[in-house]
C-alpha cells in the first residue's frame, strides 16, 4: 500500500514537471507598441533556358500594430519606407500567426518585384504557432490555401507547413519550418495552359516567448515553375532580424 502510494505521487509529480517544461507560443502584440524596425536581406537567383539573374536586397522593414482586437486578432502595418494603411502591406492575423486577410498597397513596381513583395512573403514565410503548450522537440503541422499571381499564370498554392520547437534557450524559441506545396496555375487568357508550381522552404523563426514577437527568420526556397515550353527554377535565401 505504501508503495502504491509512492508511486502516485512520483508519477504526479513527473506530469507536473512536464507540464511546467511546456511552452506558450503566441504573439502578444500591444496597441502601444513602438514600430519596430527588421533588417531584411534577400538573395535571389533565377534560372531559365534563355536567362539567369541574380537578385540582392538589403533594406530596413517597419512593423506597426494598429488595433488589437477584442478577440485578441491583430492588425498590422508593414512597409519598406512607411507604416500607413495607405502605403504599406496590412495584414489582419490571430494570436497564432494565422493571417485572415491582407492587403497591399505598396507601389505597383514593389508589388511585382518578387523581392520587395511583402504581402507574399508574409502570407508564404509567416510562422504559425500551435494551439496548445508544447515541449522541446514537439510538432504541429498547418495547411493554407494561397491565391496567387505568377507572370500570367494564376491560381491556389496548396502550402503544407510543418512546425518542430527545436529548443528554448533564454527566453528565445527556435523552431524549424519546412514547407511544401506542388500546385498547378492557370494562364489567365487560357485555362487551358498550366504551369506546375513545385516548393520546398527550409528554415527557422527565433520567437521570444515573454514579449510575443519573432526576432529573426531564416529561411531558404526553391521554387520551380515548369510549363509545356520552359522550367524557371529560383532559389532564395532570405533573412530577417529586428532591430529594435
Amino acid at each position: 500500500m505504501k508503495t502504491l502510494i509512492i508511486l502516485t505521487i512520483l508519477a504526479s509529480f513527473i506530469a507536473c514537471s512536464k507540464e511546467d517544461a511546456k511552452h506558450s507560443l503566441m504573439l502578444k502584440y500591444s496597441k502601444d507598441s513602438e514600430t519596430s524596425i527588421f533588417n531584411y536581406k534577400i538573395d535571389v537567383i533565377n534560372v531559365s533556358k534563355d536567362d539567369t539573374t541574380f537578385i540582392h536586397l538589403d533594406t530596413l522593414l517597419y512593423e506597426k500594430v494598429e488595433q488589437v482586437y477584442s478577440n485578441g486578432d491583430y492588425k498590422i502595418v508593414y512597409g519598406s519606407d512607411d507604416v500607413s494603411d495607405s502605403s504599406g502591406v496590412i495584414i489582419k492575423t490571430t494570436p497564432f500567426g494565422e493571417i485572415l486577410y491582407s492587403r497591399n498597397n505598396t507601389s505597383i513596381k514593389n508589388q511585382l518585384d518578387e523581392s520587395r513583395n511583402i504581402e507574399k512573403l508574409l502570407l508564404k514565410f509567416y510562422p504559425m504557432l500551435p494551439y496548445k503548450k508544447v515541449l522541446e522537440g514537439e510538432t504541429w503541422n498547418r495547411s493554407q490555401v494561397m491565391h496567387t499571381e505568377e507572370q500570367e499564370f494564376w491560381g491556389d498554392l496548396n502550402l503544407n507547413k510543418r512546425f518542430k520547437l527545436l529548443k528554448v534557450s533564454d527566453g528565445i524559441a527556435e523552431i524549424d519550418m519546412t514547407i511544401r506545396s506542388a500546385s498547378i496555375l492557370s494562364k489567365k487568357m487560357d485555362e487551358n495552359i498550366k504551369m506546375d508550381v513545385d516548393i520546398v522552404v527550409k528554415g527557422k523563426t527565433f520567437f521570444n516567448i515573454a514579449q510575443g514577437n519573432i526576432e529573426k527568420m531564416e529561411i531558404k526556397s526553391t521554387i520551380i515553375k515548369t510549363t509545356k515550353e520552359e522550367k524557371i527554377f529560383s532559389q532564395r535565401d532570405m533573412k530577417w532580424n529586428r532591430k529594435q
